[in-house]
This record gives C-alpha cells, structure tokens and sequence, in this order.
C-alpha cells in the first residue's frame, strides 16, 4: 500500500511541473527574420495604469471586471504598427497626467503618428523573445517604450512620458498585413 501510495504521489507531482516552451533554432529564426523586417502590428488587450490613489477612488465608476491597475481594452480601438523607422500609436490612456498642456482638450490618449527617435532591438535569452528600447516625441510630450514581443504572438510595452505616469499595455502582435515576411 505505501509504494502505491509513493507512486501516486510522485505522478501527481511529476505530471503538474510546468512544461518549458523552448525555441527551436528554426523558430528563432523566423521570429528574428520577422523583427529585422521592422514591420510589426500589436493590438492591446489591457491597460495596466501605475495604481496611484486617485485611481483607486475612481475604482467604483470602471466596469465590471476591471480595477485601477487593470483595465479592459476590448471594445476600444487601439493600435501600435512599426513600420521601418516609423511609427504609428494610438492608445487610450489610464492614469494620471502631471503636466497638461491643451486645457480642455479631448485628445486625453496617447497617440503619434511619426519617426521614431532612437531605438534599439535586443534578445532576451532567458525570456526567449525580443525587446526593443524606443523614444518618440509629438509637440508637446517625450515618451521612453520598452515593447516586448514573445514568440507565443503575445507583446507588452511599457511607456514612460514626461508628463504622465508610467502605464503598461498587454496584447499580441502580428506582421503587418502588407508587408508579409517571406
């Protein structure tokens, strides 16, 4: 009875380890040729604000299902594409702004329609996807983004601004439809 009860034991405890999802050098590959062509789409999911305190009193007016530091995008349009050196964002924004500048402005998100003003393209080996460092400025504002891209289409980007707190978005990316890699 006890080594059938050790055997048990051991199954259960090898069968709920975590599998590694390891990157063949095939898929790295194809996942580089595809970075290198600098020609990528990330749709967001969700909005993840810096949780400060006036966005935890606002916490009853979110739908339900979302809180101050995690906000449903799904029904709202939101885009980042990255073609060669430019660079098209549209995102909504979530959190505090430090600095206004267009008093009275309806234009509350994040959007830039632009070059990219540097940007570099480093793989993460221990995450085993890419990371690219990139900076834009519009008239009034500066932006740092850090966008990760994983070889499961999945993509976050975090963007520091000048004027606002930092906010974290969650998505997936594609190639962008006209400029399929071959």
């Amino acid at each position: 009875m006890k080594k059938v009860l050790l055997f048990v034991i051991i199954m259960v405890t090898v069968s709920c380890s975590s599998s590694k999802n390891f990157l063949s050098e095939e898929q790295i590959v194809e996942l580089e040729k595809i970075i290198k062509s600098n020609s990528i789409e990330v749709n967001f999911e969700w909005a993840n604000p810096l949780s400060t305190s006036s966005l935890i009193v606002m916490n009853n007016l979110l739908p339900p299902g979302n809180t101050s530091s995690n906000i449903s995008l799904l029904g709202n349009p939101n885009y980042l594409k990255i073609d060669k050196d430019s660079i098209k964002i549209n995102l909504p924004y979530f959190g505090e702004q430090r600095i206004v500048n267009n008093y009275g402005s309806t234009n509350t998100g994040i959007k830039y329609n632009g070059e990219i003003v540097s940007k570099k393209i480093v793989f993460n080996q221990k995450k085993k996807a890419y990371q690219l460092k990139f900076s834009f400025n519009n008239k009034q504002e500066g932006y740092n983004a850090h966008l990760t891209l994983f070889q499961n289409k999945k993509a976050n980007i975090n963007i520091n601004s000048t004027h606002r707190t930092m906010i974290t978005y969650y998505g997936n990316w594609t190639v962008l439809e006209d400029k399929k890699v071959e």
